[in-house]
């Protein structure tokens, strides 16, 4: 068997340049390839039916003409206790539409059946739910991988996490299908992209801040007139002690493009960061991701900056892929300096190189992040914000809360810009304050 990392690059090559449905398809005809599986299909739901849900096929591998016709509508039975049967394609509970059993040796002839849920961020989901894109089920999943193996190889650790590594790009290309699905089916594309990006935009933002002892975390995300493709994310982290991830990026391009590509990031770097603690490797993955899906010489590219603060040991660990450096106020100096690494804008090159660099942070310390929508606002004399004027507010300012220092530096934006009119670009702040 191929090592990990090969079976991952031949994927990736696999799919380069596809669309979303033939992206899953390629990807599948590669695990049937190199894995010990036999064959494998890509299930989404619809909404609950009886004792169990209803789902449909999108993608398969392996699959005769007639065994995928079967697998176009079926229902996967639901245990009220432990939701999802994972064991249902072998105890042959699944069963066809018009209630009959699915024929014996499609999916259920092997006594080893993989079976992954797919997964998104619960915000992206909810929308899409909203807009009757996916399923509002009970489940937190929206589809299922399922596939039927040939021995029981599949259950060495590196299979194990390939597998979950595969069923996030799966997901994510499934939501990129189902949002480019919508748009393009719309006789008023413009307009109606220029909605749905606005509300992608929106439902993908954070709802609920963080609360953790010791921080105090506000932000504010502003859209221009043309919806941009600003994001950020906070990822609460597992393990000892208080850990967050803290993610801001801007996506090139205006409308839909912007927003799609938005919500892939969000998305990705969002599963990623819950997999490694190592931020400069999450995102060179996102950027080998992002390559993989829209190929090597594609216009649209990202700026990101992700990093882990640590609440307990009081430091920021970061990376940052061609992001503007964010503003750190030292308690110790009363002073700001910028926080150094730009590194590569993800999307330019598949080798991306980004490194991990780490802050101290002392008790009154603060750190503004935030997108090039500020330094680029330019007012009526087309004169721009600059990157000189938001540090000696911060520092001007350093005693205020994080809200208040939020507020000033708002206020500061629509004094620049002569008035509260729709800046160029969006303008996206996060203020973190550690207590002293």
């Amino acid at each position: 068997m191929k090592k990990y990392v090969s079976i991952r690059r031949e994927m990736e090559q696999a799919s380069r340049g596809k669309n979303s449905w033939d992206r899953i398809g390629a990807v599948l005809d590669v695990i049937i390839k190199e894995l010990p599986f036999r064959r494998m299909a890509v299930l989404l739901f619809r909404e609950g039916e009886g004792d169990g849900i209803s789902a449909y096929m999108v993608a398969s591998s392996g699959l005769s003409r007639a065994e995928s016709k079967i697998l176009e509508n079926i229902i996967i039975p639901v245990n009220e206790k432990n939701g999802l049967l994972a064991n249902a394609f072998v105890s042959r509970s699944v069963r066809r539409a018009d209630g009959r059993q699915l024929p014996r040796g499609l999916m259920n002839d092997s006594k080893s059946v993989a079976i992954l849920p797919l997964y998104m961020e619960d915000s992206l989901v909810s929308f899409m739910s909203q807009k009757g894109l996916l399923p509002s089920t009970e489940e937190r999943a929206f589809g299922v991988v399922v596939g039927e193996l040939a021995d029981d190889a599949w259950q060495s650790e590196a299979i194990m996490e390939l597998l979950t590594v595969i069923s996030d790009d799966i997901a994510s290309s499934t939501v990129n299908a189902k949002l480019q699905e919508v748009m393009l089916a719309d006789t008023e594309q413009s307009e109606r992209e220029t909605i749905m990006a606005l509300e992608i935009q929106q439902a993908l933002l954070p709802r609920d801040l963080p609360r953790l002892p010791g921080l105090e975390l506000y932000a504010s995300s502003h859209p221009a007139k043309e919806v941009g493709g600003d994001f950020y994310h906070f990822i609460p982290l597992r393990g000892k002690g208080s850990k967050l991830g803290i993610l801001i990026g801007d996506a090139a391009g205006k409308g839909a493009p912007a927003a799609m590509l938005m919500a892939a990031m969000t998305s990705t770097i969002g599963q990623l960061a819950r997999r490694t603690r190592n931020p400069a490797r999450v995102l060179a993955k996102a950027n080998r991701f992002l390559l993989s899906r829209l190929g090597n010489y594609s216009p649209y590219v990202v700026t990101a900056f992700y990093g882990i603060l640590d609440i307990n040991g009081r430091t920021l660990t970061y990376a940052s892929a061609g992001h503007v450096p964010p503003i750190h106020y030292r308690n110790k100096d009363k002073a700001c300096a910028f926080l150094p690494g730009p590194g590569m804008l993800l999307g330019s090159f598949l080798d991306c190189r980004l490194e991990n660099r780490t802050v101290e942070l002392s008790p009154g310390d603060k750190i503004v992040f935030y997108t090039d929508g500020i330094n680029d606002a330019r007012n009526l004399k087309r004169e721009f914000y600059g990157e000189g004027r938001l540090p000696e507010l911060v520092q001007r300012n350093s005693q205020k809360s994080a809200q208040e220092l939020l507020r000033l530096i708002q206020e500061d934006i629509i004094a620049h810009l002569d008035g509260p009119q729709a800046p160029r670009d969006d303008i996206t702040i996060i203020v973190c304050s550690f207590e002293p």
